[in-house]
């Protein structure tokens, strides 16, 4: 019966439980869109990139568009340089083990183009590229805090008039975020170099141009490789959906894409890397976009942050209902005992206080012949001279003392009437002497 009262128990929580979390996704009104970046090419949020992929999808027409979900060294082809074809990665960073990166190197190196838009870039790609000509070292790219930026192309043919005004918004809201760019000490060729400018960025805020108004910020640049070209983006919040439904954002998208090859498009979603590895030496410059743990979502949504807690909360009412017995205990059974020595006091206790001693010699006398019955097969109905030689000759014990014990019996049992301590001490003694010899 309490089982079944825990049992009740349980599930009317859990019905309490998933009601409540019912109704909070229910009635909730919070933002339906999810504003982080994760630049996934199917999904339709703010920062994904599927109308992106779209554009891509129209850029040649006749020719393909592959989607790689595999190592590029198993779906990147080498293709000959008159059937140059292109690869696009747009994420957060991209992660290149060994065999990716030597796969990546020699496409390039082939005649195709890859480009690359990503907040960071792995040195090690850099470092194989890049020939140092004009700075003996890379870093990482860095970073203008501000909330709306201003973006350009250097060439004629793609430059417009007017800087393209981009600001940066979570939830409707004007935000400031970290806009990556590297600095113009690592470009000084002409057109011809390996190393080539291709667009810049600048901040609004009247403050930071007031420090760095003599530097120029480069966030799109080429860089020459065997008979391909790489084109690195610093900034791929500006090719999300968020950007690419207003017009603006769509020319300047189109323009970048622009030096692409007429042959068939690699895009990568599996190299993606949604944040940065040393996320640590980023703080405080924008690190609000990169996801530090798999639960920030969960936690940021009030029906699945409920939803959350509700499912920890059940399950450890779950184990704590369970862990009880589900069988009725079993009663705790004291030791056995040797009741013979109780017994025994008992009885002796009863006989002392009736100080009835001729009873008790009787009863005394009843166990002897049973004793003879059981171990030795004498009959005892008819006690005679021949029933006493078979005890005698049976048990081994003296003749004098079997006479004894019978002769003793007889007298007490026919003649007296009440007995002494002593007789009834004297009687069982001869017993005693009988029980000790006998075999």
């Amino acid at each position: 019966m309490k089982g079944n009262r825990g049992m009740i128990i349980g599930l009317c929580l859990l019905v309490a439980a998933l009601t409540l979390v019912f109704g909070l996704v229910v009635t909730y009104k919070g933002d339906k869109y999810k504003w982080y970046e994760k630049y996934d090419a199917k999904d339709r949020e703010p920062f994904d990139v599927s109308l992106m992929q779209q554009l891509l999808r129209s850029k040649n027409p006749g020719k393909k568009f592959v989607e790689m979900n595999k190592e590029l060294g198993k779906q990147l082809p080498e293709l000959p340089q008159e059937d140059s074809a292109n690869y696009v990665l747009i994420g957060g960073s991209i992660f290149l083990d060994s065999a990716s990166l030597e796969a990546l190197l020699s496409f390039v190196n082939k005649g195709n183009k890859a480009f690359i838009v990503s907040r960071f870039i792995p040195t090690d790609l850099m470092y194989r590229i890049y020939d140092f000509s004009c700075n003996p070292t890379w870093e990482p790219y860095q970073t203008i805090w501000d909330s709306v930026v201003e973006m350009n192309f250097y060439h004629e043919d793609l430059r417009s008039e007017k800087d393209y005004k981009v600001a940066f918004f979570r939830k409707h809201q004007v935000e400031n975020y970290s806009w990556n760019c590297i600095g113009a000490d690592y470009f000084c060729g002409d057109s011809t170099s390996q190393f080539i400018q291709l667009g810049y960025v600048n901040a609004t805020d009247s403050t930071w141009h007031k420090s760095y108004e003599d530097s120029a910020w480069v966030n799109y640049f080429m860089v020459r490789y065997g008979e391909g070209t790489f084109y690195f983006h610093t900034n791929p919040i500006v090719f999300t959906n968020y950007f690419m439904i207003k017009e603006e954002g769509f020319h300047y998208a189109d323009k970048v894409f622009s030096h692409m090859n007429n042959g068939n498009i690699y895009w990568d979603e599996r190299s993606k890397a949604y944040y940065y590895p040393k996320q640590e030496e980023y703080e405080g410059q924008g690190s609000h976009d990169i996801m530090d743990s798999p639960l920030r979502y969960l936690l940021s949504q009030t029906p699945l942050r409920w939803a959350l807690y509700t499912c920890l909360a059940l399950i450890i009412l779950f184990a704590f209902l369970r862990a009880r017995r589900r069988q009725r205990p079993i009663p705790l059974l004291e030791p056995n005992t040797n009741s013979s020595l109780d017994f025994v006091t008992s009885v002796g206790r009863l006989y002392y206080m009736q100080r009835n001693h001729k009873m008790l010699c009787q009863q005394k006398m009843r166990q002897f012949l049973a004793f003879l019955r059981n171990r030795y097969g004498i009959p005892t109905n008819v006690m005679n001279e021949e029933t006493l030689k078979r005890v005698t000759e049976k048990s081994g014990v003296k003749n004098d003392v079997v006479e004894t014990v019978f002769k003793q019996f007889t007298w007490i049992d026919n003649t007296v009437i009440e007995m002494t301590d002593n007789e009834l001490i004297t009687f069982h003694q001869t017993l005693d002497q009988f029980y000790k010899t006998c075999k």
